[in-house]
């Protein structure tokens, strides 16, 4: 190979944005033959890679029968598939592993159940010697009690050293074994490991030596072997062994493995094979349907809680839905993804990704633990049902321009929170995103995928990478669009777990009952939610709210039409609240604060100015925030938002109109006037007589001089000499300290202008 091929071969692998404008290349057709033509990377390596297949479990740390039976039915289906696989095309096969996670969260295993524990050794031991499957045990953490027996029984042991990993002290003096177990220890020890290494950790009275041929011996033995004694394993104390001494023994994998993640990079399997959990299934469906909005969001939030609290540990989310508003999706997919943070007992959330989820579907079941695909269905040649895919933002974007950034982002934190693949998600919402899935030439098995820099980089250095497949542009028709990943596809670059037909092969996926998986319906809550959140029940709400609230302006004291008026305008936001979550909680306190300007405006203030106009403003906005969800962050959301306020300010205009027939006529209706409480009547001319003949030192006052000692707006306090008066002023706004005159005055009211 020769330098001058190098460059040439990048060009044909990620042509330039200029080449593209003149017609670009057909990257698909063309990567082989310049992979060969180049002579890059052998031939070899552009047919099928051997892929390895498995799943990654983890062992409760109280086992128990039924956790076995959960492993069995987690293992057949993905054996079955990989059996296929291999007898289609058995050269390219790879290897088959279970590898059993006996510290699931870095707690220690410490299974008191012989029985149990001796039912999974057993399964694990007949995996290998009937179907061939390489089973692993991996330890972060400690194990002791009986849960050593099904590690024993694991081909092989994977330990860390960060966390400190040990295994052993089965037992101790106080609690010697029964002779039915100590065969069960014997009988794995004599197939895989020293039988004196075995005996020490449920035996104390075994001291451990090593041999001159390199053999562990136990130093009881007569006659007494020679030796040296192994420093840790005297006599006296049952051995717990580390991953330094178990690597010296031989006892386990002689390289560390610190995280789960590395242990499934070193054995070549895909994200998808870790599984959660092997506690009995509780399962239960959420079905979602239509646009992805802010009521989608909180009913799906009423119907997690409602499942959480019937014991559920695994929810299939079915999405058959797709497009309305970003926000709300990337909400919904975080509340998914966070749902375990204040949880003693973990749930497992499966996104099934139906034919009909499109676009915004994504950040749903990139919030979900595990993605399912449906399969397409075809029929004497005609396809009767298209096959799910992943992504899909083209008309999306088009149709919210100024969202692409904002939601590429947002969907990039996604994948790396619930570890998908970061590079797959934002070429999802990236036009100009080069993507290609390398294999290491240094270490076996391991793949992932990089970036037209990082590639470019890798081949002018150490040529760590070749590249096994390239995603986007797979071809020249896809050049400049967003990534797009059909359920094949999904389940190849490691997205998705499987394909299903429908969601009963989901379900026997799983190992659970489809009969036993009951959907989260609709209960009485929703029914009068819908009920009052219908645009038309809503927009009589909103003119009953208002009317009765002018009435009650109009009449002194508290009456019914104040009590009318709270109770439409409280279910107008309380159902509105149950599908748009803190947005209706900012629009109830614009809507007080737009009350609060109008009464000023109303009793305070003379006139009608900034104070009233801010009001009305106030509160049809608030209407408006409700009734659109959110606020608007475009010039269509403008619009929308424009169309969703139209209809209440029909509905203030009708009460107005209702309001002033009411105060008119209403008090002239037998027995509705009862609702009303009736003005005080007009004073007679006998009454104000005696009114002046009983204040004649208010009388005195018309016509003399004063100082406004508070702000008369237009009520306040009048200082004349030492006493002070309550008055009203004639005018405008009057300053404290104003020169003010009294020029009327009406029984107890007293009269003032400014002088």
């Amino acid at each position: 190979m020769t330098a001058r091929y190098h460059d040439p071969s990048l060009a044909l692998l990620f042509p330039s944005s200029a080449t593209a404008r003149r017609g670009g290349r057909n990257i698909g057709g063309f990567l082989a033959a310049s992979l060969l033509w180049a002579g890059l990377v052998p031939a070899m390596l552009l047919a099928q890679e051997r892929r390895n297949s498995g799943v990654i479990a983890p062992i409760p740390t109280t086992i128990t029968t039924e956790a076995t039976n959960r492993l069995r039915g987690i293992v057949h289906v993905p054996w079955k598939r990989f059996e296929g696989e291999r007898n289609r095309d058995p050269k390219n096969a790879g290897e088959f592993y279970l590898i059993c996670d006996f510290n699931p969260d870095n707690r220690d295993n410490a299974s008191d159940d012989p029985g149990a524990c001796q039912t999974l050794a057993r399964y694990l031991r007949d995996l290998q010697r009937k179907q061939g499957i390489q089973v692993l045990a991996y330890l972060h953490g400690k194990v002791s009690r009986h849960a050593v027996l099904p590690v024993l029984a694991c081909s092989e042991i994977i330990m860390s050293q960060e966390p400190p990993a040990s295994f052993g002290k089965v037992t101790d003096e106080r609690h010697p074994l029964e002779r039915l177990d100590r065969l069960a220890y014997d009988d794995l020890a004599n197939k895989r490991y020293r039988p004196v290494l075995v005996r020490k950790m449920y035996d104390a009275n075994v001291e451990v030596i090593r041999g001159s041929d390199g053999n562990y011996l136990d130093a009881n033995e007569t006659p007494r072997p020679r030796g040296e004694p192994v420093s840790g394993l005297d006599r006296g104390e049952t051995a717990s062994y580390s991953f330094a001494l178990a690597a010296k023994l031989g006892l386990c994998q002689p390289i560390p493995l610190d995280s789960l993640d590395a242990v499934r990079r070193a054995y070549g399997l895909p994200p998808t094979s870790i599984y959660s959990s092997l506690d009995r299934v509780v399962a239960r469906r959420i079905v979602l349907k239509g646009a992805i909005d802010g009521e989608m969001k909180e009913r799906v939030k009423r119907r997690m809680g409602q499942v959480l609290g019937q014991k559920t540990n695994l929810v299939v989310l079915e999405l058959a839905c797709g497009g309305g508003d970003s926000g709300a999706a990337r909400d919904l997919a975080a509340f998914l993804s966070e749902i375990n943070n204040a949880r003693r007992e973990p749930v497992e959330t499966i996104a099934y990704v139906t034919a009909e989820a499109h676009d915004t579907a994504a950040f749903l079941a990139f919030g979900c633990d595990k993605i399912v695909l449906q399969r397409g269905l075809q029929q004497n040649g005609q396809v009767v049902r298209e096959e799910a895919f992943l992504g899909g933002f083209e008309r999306y974007v088009r149709e919210h321009p100024t969202q692409e950034e904002t939601m590429r982002r947002d969907l990039v934190e996604l994948a790396e929170k619930k570890h998908y693949p970061r590079l797959l998600a934002e070429g999802m919402l990236d036009r100009e995103a080069r993507i290609v899935e390398v294999e290491s030439t240094k270490e076996a098995s391991v793949r992932q995928f990089i970036d037209e820099t990082e590639w470019k980089a890798d081949q002018r250095g150490d040529r760590r990478w070749r590249v096994v497949a390239v995603v986007k542009p797979s071809s020249e028709k896809e050049e400049g669009n967003y990534l797009t990943l059909s359920a094949e596809q999904a389940r190849r670059y490691g997205l998705a777990r499987e394909l299903v037909d429908d969601f009963d092969e989901l379900c026997e996926l799983e190992g659970v009952n489809p009969a036993e998986v009951s959907t989260a319906e609709s209960d009485l809550l929703d029914a009068l939610v819908d009920f009052l959140r219908d645009p038309w029940t809503s927009m009589v709400l909103v003119m009953l709210g208002i009317t009765c609230l002018i009435l009650e302006l109009k009449m002194p004291g508290v009456g019914l039409p104040g009590i009318v008026s709270a109770i439409c305008f409280l279910l107008f936001f309380w159902s509105h609240s149950q599908v748009s979550g803190q947005v209706v909680w900012l629009a109830f306190l614009l809507f007080l604060l737009g009350l609060v300007l109008l009464a000023l405006e109303i009793f305070v203030i003379p006139g009608f100015g900034v104070t009233g106009i801010s009001g009305i403003i106030l509160v049809l906005g608030s209407l408006g925030l409700v009734a659109y969800g959110h606020w608007p962050r475009s010039n269509e959301e403008w619009i929308g938002y424009g169309q969703a306020i139209s209809p209440f300010s029909l509905s203030i205009l009708g009460a107005v109109v209702s309001a002033f027939f009411l105060a008119r006529y209403l008090p002239h209706i037998p027995y509705a006037n009862r609702l009303m409480l009736k003005p005080r009547e007009e004073p007679s001319e006998e009454s104000e007589h005696f009114a002046d003949t009983i204040h004649p030192e208010i009388a005195a006052l018309l016509g003399a001089i004063g100082v406004a000692a508070t702000p008369l707006r237009p009520a306040g306090k009048v200082r004349f000499g030492d006493d002070f008066v309550d008055v009203l002023a004639e005018g405008n706004y009057v300053q404290p300290g104003t020169r003010v005159q009294v020029i009327e005055i009406e029984g107890n009211r007293v009269v003032v202008k400014e002088v």
